[in-house]
């Protein structure tokens, strides 16, 4: 996965109204090391409202819709992904 890559086929997890973003799972994992157990962790994309809506429009997504969605950045040490429609 890398910046710019897309587009993806995304579910929405959850929308968080207090930080104007949603998390959305686009089927993306990485491997943990060792020391942290080993293993695969679900990598979750975050979306943030303004990069959804032009001033004026809500925000119309839902936990559970889809949507495709492109890699704005990648915050490997988060395990977090930064998402663009």
């Amino acid at each position: 996965m890398n910046v710019v890559d897309g587009p993806y086929d995304a579910s929405v997890v959850a929308v968080i109204d207090h930080s104007d973003s949603a998390f959305v799972d686009c089927g993306v994992g990485c491997n943990r090391g060792k020391k942290y157990g080993g293993g695969t962790i679900k990598v979750l994309g975050m979306l943030q409202f303004e990069d959804m809506v032009r001033e004026g429009d809500e925000v119309g997504i839902t936990a559970g819709d889809k949507i495709k969605v492109y890699i704005k950045n990648v915050l490997p040490q988060l395990g977090l992904c930064i998402v663009s429609l």
